[in-house]
């Protein structure tokens, strides 16, 4: 895969990121409000499959009004499209997050550098785990590319393709052989 695909799982760090949002401790280390901030950036693109841009503008909306669902301008449309996105965390931890964030800017070159020296990922892995993820849970590419908003279906194609041919392969090559549960 490209050096953007670092081939994440999406379950471990929807994980991963919930009970640091909830914690604020990662690897035994207590986060900064900005850490965790950032963090909730992260989670909000890895959970919406977006691009790190429109993560942060939904992360800048949800300070200013505290609500979980808001339509995003998208990156890279010529269209002017825009998309729904929901920060989907249970109400204690919204409430601690918002009065931890609220005055806390963050623009994009922090979000990409706390992504790699923090947690050893490039942001728009996220997106493609988000893709992954639904291909896994048999969502068709066609609906894949609407949620995600990418304008080309040949992208989510190729990526998927390529991504369930490697599956194949290492299910093939672990020695079992029944391909019914593939």
């Amino acid at each position: 895969m490209s050096s953007w695909d670092r081939n994440i799982d999406f379950m471990h760090y929807i994980r991963l990121f919930r009970t640091i949002l909830q914690t604020r401790y990662y690897r035994g280390r207590k986060l900064t409000n900005k850490q965790t901030c950032g963090t909730l950036v992260l989670y909000i693109q890895l959970r919406n499959g977006s691009r790190i841009s429109e993560a942060l503008e939904c992360y800048n909306k949800f300070r200013e009004s505290k609500k979980l669902e808001h339509r995003i301008s998208v990156r890279k449309s010529k269209k002017h499209k825009d998309r729904l996105m929901i920060i989907d965390l249970p109400p204690h931890i919204v409430n601690k997050l918002h009065a931890i964030c609220l005055n806390i800017q963050l623009n994009e070159a922090y979000l990409k550098q706390l992504a790699q020296r923090t947690y050893h990922i490039n942001t728009h892995s996220l997106r493609y785990a988000f893709i992954k993820y639904l291909d896994k849970m048999n969502v068709s590419p066609t609906m894949i590319a609407h949620i995600t908003k990418h304008s080309n279906l040949n992208h989510i194609l190729t990526y998927t393709r390529k991504s369930s041919a490697e599956d194949i392969l290492r299910y093939l090559l672990s020695g079992v052989r029944d391909y019914d549960n593939i």
